[in-house]
């Protein structure tokens, strides 16, 4: 984000789950990468990385038996939201 930006954290606990949602108050996902966001070696917009932070961050949260996703919104920056089993 730049010049600073907000981030905010959710959380959601429930009998079996927790779900954590992030947000930021950045310009949020692109449409045009939206579908791809956690494939390896995806980037947009940026002139350093390897584009696989977020696949890397999908494949440790299934090996968990979670789900993550991101989604967009109309005025809001990127919302991710991951999900993961609570142990019993």
């Amino acid at each position: 984000m730049l010049n600073g930006g907000k981030i905010f954290l959710r959380f959601q606990a429930s009998a079996s789950e927790m779900v954590t949602e992030i947000e930021d108050t950045g310009p949020g996902i692109a449409p045009e990468i939206g579908d791809n966001l956690f494939q390896p070696f995806m980037t947009h917009g940026k002139s350093q990385g390897t584009g696989l932070g977020l696949f890397i961050c999908k494949k440790i949260i299934e090996d968990h038996r979670g789900k993550i996703s991101a989604r967009r919104e109309a005025g809001r920056g990127a919302i991710f939201c991951f999900t993961l089993p609570l142990a019993h």
